[in-house]
C-alpha cells in the first residue's frame, strides 16, 4: 500500500484540474485520484494512461456520487469561498499589504503578455482588460456574421436566471445583475484604450470567432 497522500482532483480531464494533477504527481509525495463525470470518455481514458492514476465518475450536482469518490481521500477541512463578496476580500486583503505583484485573469493566451508590459505608470492601479465593449445584441450579430448562422441574445430577467438547473445559478444571477446594475462602473474598469496601449497583441472578437470558427460550429 503506498504511503502517498491520496489526492482527488475534479475537473481532471480540463486544463486547470489536468494541470493541478500534473503538478501533485510531479511533487512526488501525492497519489491522484481522477474525478470526472465520464470515466469512460477518450480524454479520461487517455488521461489515465499517460498519468497511470485510477478514474472515478463524480457530478458536482449529485452530492451522494461526490462523498463516493471522496471516501478516504485527505481533507484539511470542509470550507467554502463565495463567488463574488469573498473573491473581493481575499482582493481587499491582497491590497492591503501590497506586495509588488501583477495578478491576472488569464482569458486568453495574449493576456501573458501583460506582466512584461507592465510599466510604472501603471503600478497601484487595477488594469481591466477588454479589447472591445459591445452590448450582447452587438455580440450576437457579430456572430451571426461571422458564423453563418443566426445567433440570438435571449435576455432572461435577474429571477429566471436564478431557477436554471444548475449548481450556483442564484449566485450568478445576482453577479449579472450587479453587473447590470453598475453597468458604467463596469465598464470604465475596462478600457480598450489600455489594452491597445499595454497589450498591443489584444483580439478582437470578430478574430477570435473566425480563429475557433470549426470548433464553435460544431457546438450549436
Amino acid at each position: 500500500m503506498s504511503s502517498k497522500l491520496l489526492i482527488a482532483v475534479t475537473g481532471i480531464t480540463g486544463r486547470q484540474g489536468g494541470a493541478v494533477a500534473r503538478a501533485l504527481l510531479q511533487d512526488g509525495t501525492y497519489d491522484v485520484l481522477g474525478v470526472t463525470r465520464d470515466p469512460q470518455s477518450e480524454r479520461a481514458k487517455t488521461l489515465a494512461d499517460q498519468l497511470k492514476i485510477k478514474m472515478v465518475k463524480a457530478d458536482m450536482a449529485d452530492e451522494g456520487s461526490l462523498r463516493a469518490a471522496f471516501q478516504g481521500q485527505m481533507l484539511p477541512a470542509k470550507s467554502c469561498i463565495g463567488h463574488i463578496d469573498e473573491f473581493d476580500l481575499v482582493n481587499t486583503n491582497s491590497t492591503e499589504m501590497n506586495p509588488p505583484s501583477v495578478k491576472s485573469i488569464p482569458f486568453g493566451k495574449d493576456s501573458i503578455g501583460i506582466p512584461s508590459s507592465c510599466q510604472r505608470s501603471i503600478m497601484g492601479k487595477t488594469l481591466g482588460v477588454s479589447s472591445q465593449t459591445m452590448t450582447m445584441e452587438e455580440v450576437a450579430k457579430l456572430f451571426t456574421e461571422t458564423l453563418g448562422i443566426e445567433v440570438r441574445y435571449n435576455m432572461v430577467s435577474r429571477d429566471e436566471y436564478a431557477k436554471l438547473p444548475f449548481p450556483g445559478a442564484d449566485d450568478r444571477a445576482n453577479m449579472f445583475q450587479f453587473n447590470s446594475d453598475y453597468n458604467k462602473e463596469f465598464c470604465s474598469l475596462r478600457s480598450s484604450e489600455d489594452v491597445k496601449k499595454y497589450l498591443p497583441r489584444g483580439v478582437p472578437l470578430r478574430d477570435w470567432i473566425m480563429e475557433h470558427k470549426e470548433v464553435l460550429l460544431q457546438r450549436v
